[in-house]
């Protein structure tokens, strides 16, 4: 009978044991779930903060670059004006090119017709009042020309001065890009100190 008792006792003593051993398990299972938890929803306020700070430097950004993007196309529209002027003038030098070539094919027609009545005075006298008009011709082609030329420069300086412009609009763009990479970087440090307990 004693016996018997005894090994009661032991059995209550090995179940007392395990259920003590359980209950110490679940109990650390649930502070492990709870700091668990806490760590994540920690994680996920910085997170959603430094997503909130990204996407208004998204925002900054693409306000900034729709602005200057503005400025950009009407400069672009005033180079292509520009650009028509200038194409237009070209028209009128090879129009002119092609009235000295006319004319340069004129006066070498006088000269072979000169050489071949060198012996006919009246006939030379002719050839030679032919030259000097062609000559003229040649010099009026020629001041056409000069003043074509001169007109083509103004377009081509005001074309010059519009991507000086624009150049230094993208240089600022940039700035701002680099300036904005640099701030988003800073508000990103604080994710690595992030008060984790232990």
């Amino acid at each position: 009978m004693a016996e018997i008792e005894k090994s009661s006792m032991e059995i209550a003593e090995i179940v007392g044991s395990a259920m003590r051993d359980f209950n110490s398990a679940m109990k650390y299972r649930e502070d492990l779930s709870i700091r668990i938890g806490k760590r994540t929803t920690q994680i996920i306020r910085f997170s959603m903060f430094g997503i909130v700070l990204l996407m208004a430097a998204i925002i900054m950004l693409l306000y900034i670059l729709t602005s200057k993007m503005s400025h950009m196309t009407v400069h672009l529209e005033e180079i292509g004006t520009r650009m028509q002027t200038v194409n237009q003038n070209v028209a009128f030098i090879a129009t002119n090119i092609q009235k000295i070539n006319l004319s340069v094919e004129q006066m070498e027609q006088s000269v072979e017709g000169l050489n071949t009545s060198l012996e006919i005075m009246p006939i030379m006298n002719t050839a030679i009042s032919k030259i000097s008009q062609d000559m003229g011709n040649l010099n009026q082609n020629m001041g056409t020309l000069s003043s074509d030329v001169t007109a083509i420069r103004y377009p081509l300086n005001n074309m010059s001065i519009d991507l000086a412009r624009m150049g230094e609009q993208v240089v600022g763009v940039n700035r701002t890009l680099g300036i904005m990479g640099h701030d988003a970087d800073r508000m990103m440090t604080p994710m690595k100190f992030l008060p984790f307990p232990p």
